[in-house]
């Protein structure tokens, strides 16, 4: 999980890349903040990540959200990953697509 925006930004810049499909997350609330136009929300997210070279794994954590580019579970985002602790990541929000890419319409930054 990763919410410090230091932390992320240093893993987007040296973290391995790979993607996490959204496994989980509150779409109630996903609704109501898009509704309510919120740009930004902290949202716990079950993700399950790839990266080259490893097998997929699962983790879940609180994570900044950009609302018009989350569409539910199913939706995959790219993300850096911290090398030595794999549970700590962040999602590359300048590299997802907007709320209808990459996923199925229906969750760690």
């Amino acid at each position: 999980m990763a919410l410090n925006p230091f932390r992320n930004r240093k893993l987007l810049k040296s973290g391995l890349r790979g993607t996490a499909a959204v496994v989980e997350l509150d779409e109630k609330a996903l609704r109501r903040h898009q509704i309510e136009s919120s740009e930004r929300v902290n949202m716990k997210l079950k993700l399950r990540v790839e990266l080259d070279g490893s097998e997929p794994y699962e983790t879940a954590g609180q994570f900044w959200v950009h609302t018009d580019r989350l569409s539910g579970p199913g939706q995959r985002l790219p993300v850096a990953v911290d090398p030595d602790k794999r549970d700590k990541l962040a999602i590359d929000w300048d590299r997802a697509g907007g709320a209808r890419s990459g996923g199925i319409e229906i969750g760690i930054g």
